[in-house]
Protein backbone atom coordinates (compact mmCIF):
# COMPACT_ATOMS: atom_id res chain seq x y z
CA UNK A 1 0.00 0.00 0.00
CA UNK A 2 1.68 3.16 -0.95
CA UNK A 3 -0.04 5.28 1.82
CA UNK A 4 1.32 2.88 4.33
CA UNK A 5 4.99 3.15 2.68
CA UNK A 6 4.85 6.94 3.28
CA UNK A 7 3.56 6.75 6.38
CA UNK A 8 6.58 4.00 7.20
CA UNK A 9 9.11 7.09 5.26
CA UNK A 10 7.80 9.91 6.73
CA UNK A 11 7.08 9.01 10.64
CA UNK A 12 9.66 7.91 12.97
CA UNK A 13 8.75 5.58 15.49
CA UNK A 14 9.07 7.48 19.34
CA UNK A 15 10.19 4.99 21.97
CA UNK A 16 9.53 6.08 26.06
CA UNK A 17 11.99 4.41 28.38
CA UNK A 18 10.09 3.81 31.51
CA UNK A 19 11.35 2.63 34.99
CA UNK A 20 9.23 0.63 36.93
CA UNK A 21 10.00 0.33 40.29
CA UNK A 22 9.24 -2.34 43.14
CA UNK A 23 5.98 -2.66 44.67
CA UNK A 24 6.14 -1.83 47.89
CA UNK A 25 4.41 -3.14 50.83
CA UNK A 26 1.25 -0.96 51.54
CA UNK A 27 1.07 0.14 47.30
CA UNK A 28 -1.27 -1.93 45.00
CA UNK A 29 0.67 -1.50 42.01
CA UNK A 30 4.39 -1.34 41.06
CA UNK A 31 5.27 2.86 40.45
CA UNK A 32 6.95 3.91 37.41
CA UNK A 33 8.66 7.12 35.62
CA UNK A 34 9.00 7.85 32.44
CA UNK A 35 12.88 8.78 31.96
CA UNK A 36 13.35 9.49 28.28
CA UNK A 37 12.34 9.05 24.81
CA UNK A 38 13.92 8.94 21.74
CA UNK A 39 12.98 8.08 18.46
CA UNK A 40 13.42 5.69 15.27
CA UNK A 41 13.95 6.35 11.53
CA UNK A 42 12.25 3.28 9.32
CA UNK A 43 13.34 4.93 5.94
CA UNK A 44 15.94 1.90 5.69
CA UNK A 45 13.46 -0.17 5.60
CA UNK A 46 11.65 1.02 3.04
CA UNK A 47 14.87 1.68 1.47
CA UNK A 48 15.11 -2.12 1.06
CA UNK A 49 17.12 -2.88 4.08
CA UNK A 50 15.80 -6.08 6.00
CA UNK A 51 18.16 -5.25 9.27
CA UNK A 52 19.87 -2.74 10.87
CA UNK A 53 21.06 -1.57 14.24
CA UNK A 54 20.79 2.02 16.03
CA UNK A 55 22.20 3.29 18.84
CA UNK A 56 19.80 6.28 20.05
CA UNK A 57 20.47 8.90 22.59
CA UNK A 58 17.64 8.72 25.19
CA UNK A 59 16.16 12.42 25.52
CA UNK A 60 15.24 13.50 29.17
CA UNK A 61 11.57 14.25 29.53
CA UNK A 62 10.57 16.85 31.40
CA UNK A 63 10.18 15.53 34.89
CA UNK A 64 12.85 12.72 34.27
CA UNK A 65 15.79 12.07 37.02
CA UNK A 66 17.74 12.28 33.56
CA UNK A 67 17.21 15.92 33.00
CA UNK A 68 19.80 16.71 36.30
CA UNK A 69 22.42 15.03 33.78
CA UNK A 70 25.29 17.45 33.40
CA UNK A 71 25.77 18.43 29.56
CA UNK A 72 29.38 16.91 29.91
CA UNK A 73 28.20 14.13 30.76
CA UNK A 74 27.37 11.03 28.40
CA UNK A 75 23.80 10.75 27.50
CA UNK A 76 21.83 7.56 27.98
CA UNK A 77 21.85 5.41 25.19
CA UNK A 78 19.82 2.39 23.73
CA UNK A 79 20.41 0.12 21.26
CA UNK A 80 17.93 -0.42 18.97
CA UNK A 81 17.73 -3.40 16.31
CA UNK A 82 15.03 -3.21 12.99
CA UNK A 83 14.42 -6.35 11.23
CA UNK A 84 11.75 -7.69 8.81
CA UNK A 85 11.18 -10.99 7.10
CA UNK A 86 11.17 -10.25 3.71
CA UNK A 87 12.11 -6.31 2.01
CA UNK A 88 9.14 -4.03 2.07
CA UNK A 89 9.94 -3.30 -1.84
CA UNK A 90 11.17 -5.23 -4.30
CA UNK A 91 14.17 -4.10 -6.84
CA UNK A 92 11.80 -3.01 -9.16
CA UNK A 93 9.08 -1.21 -6.89
CA UNK A 94 12.97 0.90 -5.93
CA UNK A 95 13.63 1.61 -8.84
CA UNK A 96 10.05 2.99 -10.11
CA UNK A 97 10.20 4.93 -6.85
CA UNK A 98 10.83 8.28 -5.37
CA UNK A 99 12.73 8.29 -1.98
CA UNK A 100 15.46 10.08 -1.28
Amino acid sequence: DPRALDEIAHMPVIMTVIEVLPKERRQKEEKTNILGQCTVDLLPLVKGETSYKHTLVVNPVPGSPLEGIPPENARPEMDVTLAVNEPLLDDSQLKEGNLM
